[in-house]
């Protein structure tokens, strides 16, 4: 059966069993075009798409607010991120995995481990984390939390 999934800039990580993992890098589509489709972006598609795959990855450079994250672990799939900027919020070994220096052999590293941990642990080691992970950005980044932090910061900025 054919999804239409939305095509990403880079690679995205599918997974069709805990220990089978499939790039699609976005040229596939030319040159495979019987297997793979373009397709227009479709949110309702692309947050299916993250609460299918076992980890979502975040081999950033720069990441200045670190949103795809959140939307992860609201979907049920931990973040496999390089520490840099708002992916830095990860708890490392809690709510996702951090990893540094941002190169292919610390992502290998990270990704080698957890598929061997669930490989020999199976997927449900990770069901407390996955708990966790949602619980924790609801409860410390819900909008009433970062309002009351707002509005200290605002009641502070007009004392003067």
């Amino acid at each position: 059966r054919k999804v239409d999934f939305p095509e990403p800039d880079g690679p995205m990580i599918t997974t069709t069993s805990p220990l089978r993992i499939s790039v699609v890098m976005p040229s596939r589509t030319t040159l495979f075009p019987k297997l793979f489709r373009r397709a227009r972006y479709n949110k309702s598609i692309a947050r299916l798409a993250v609460a299918a795959v076992d980890f979502s990855l975040h081999p950033s450079y720069f990441e200045p607010c670190g949103l795809e994250d959140f939307i992860a672990q609201t979907f049920g799939t931990l973040p496999v991120a390089h520490a840099t900027g708002g992916l830095c919020k990860i708890v490392d070994d809690e709510t996702g995995w951090l990893y540094s220096p941002n190169n292919s052999e610390a992502l290998q590293t990270e990704l080698t481990s957890l598929v061997n941990i669930m490989r020999y642990a199976g997927r449900d080691i990770f069901k407390g984390m996955i708990s966790y992970a949602s619980r924790y950005i609801h409860e410390k980044y819900s909008w009433n939390k970062v309002a009351l932090i707002y509005e200290e910061l605002y009641k502070k900025l007009f004392a003067c």
